[in-house]
């Protein structure tokens, strides 16, 4: 994993002037610099510390983005014991249902917990603008693998 604290000092910044470009306080950036883990990070707090340091952002949460690139899709074993190292999520789910005005509407419906594998971007057309979204792989319970948009899941240990 890259060190946050060498590219920080590489960039010429104080911990101080790092922790308010990323909005953070001072003591969580003292503990990632210290630690190297961003496991208890926001997608969102990763994104920004990557843009700040002006490094990819997968560079911060993977260090081998192909690593379901030989994955058997039909072997009854799941990643986790394949690789042994990946870092565990715990993601959103949600179940579609009638509302009162009789449309279909998507509720949060509760959490599970899986493994995360590699992230991936893509462009969403709305309106005037192009959004980049950003997905993450993420090996659910039952063992099948689903992308997840980065503010449906979070790192846990």
């Amino acid at each position: 994993m890259v060190k946050i604290k060498a590219l920080r000092i590489e960039k010429g910044l104080t911990q101080d002037e790092f922790s308010k470009r990323v909005s953070m306080a001072r003591c969580r950036i003292v503990n990632l610099e210290k630690d190297n883990n961003l496991d208890n990070f926001k997608f969102s707090d990763i994104k920004k510390i990557a843009e700040v340091l002006e490094i990819p952002f997968k560079t911060l949460i993977t260090d081998d983005e192909n690593i379901i690139e030989n994955f058997n899709h039909d072997s009854k074993n799941s990643l986790q014991h394949k690789v042994g190292d990946l870092r565990k999520v715990k993601y959103k789910i949600y179940k579609s249902v009638f509302g009162e005005d009789g449309m279909f509407e998507t509720v949060h419906e509760g959490y599970g917990n899986g493994f995360f594998h590699r992230y991936k971007t893509d462009v969403e057309k709305s309106d005037h603008q192009d959004c980049e979204v950003i997905y993450g792989l993420i090996e659910t319970e039952d063992g099948t693998l689903k992308y997840y948009e980065i503010d449906d899941f979070k790192f846990t240990r």
